[in-house]
């Protein structure tokens, strides 16, 4: 999960938790959102073949996450897939680096 954190810049992060989160519907509980989250980025949203992210403050279209490599972009989508499964089967904690309570 180190790699999201390291190759995201912060307004990428930014956008993509308000697009999926905003996009649900209704209130989400914060561990519902953080799941949220990782679906989408582990669906293949920043992969090179997906529309990518769509920065609104821009004039024309551009994406916002065009300083990622295509490397980087398979390692953020096969990190939130992994993080993903080890929310699945209860262990956030892993995720978050945190000790088990």
């Amino acid at each position: 999960v180190g790699v999201l954190v390291g190759a995201l810049n912060s307004w990428a992060m930014e956008l993509i938790c308000e697009k999926v989160i905003a996009s649900a519907g209704q209130l989400l509980s914060p561990g519902d959102s953080l799941r949220r989250v990782f679906e989408a980025l582990s669906s293949g949203l920043l992969l090179p073949a997906s529309p990518g992210l769509l920065d609104p403050c821009e004039k024309d279209p551009m994406d916002a996450s065009t300083s990622l490599s295509a490397q980087e972009r398979e390692d953020i989508t096969a990190s939130a897939q992994h993080a993903l499964r080890l929310i699945a089967f209860r262990q956030i904690h892993k995720v978050l680096g945190m000790d088990v309570l």
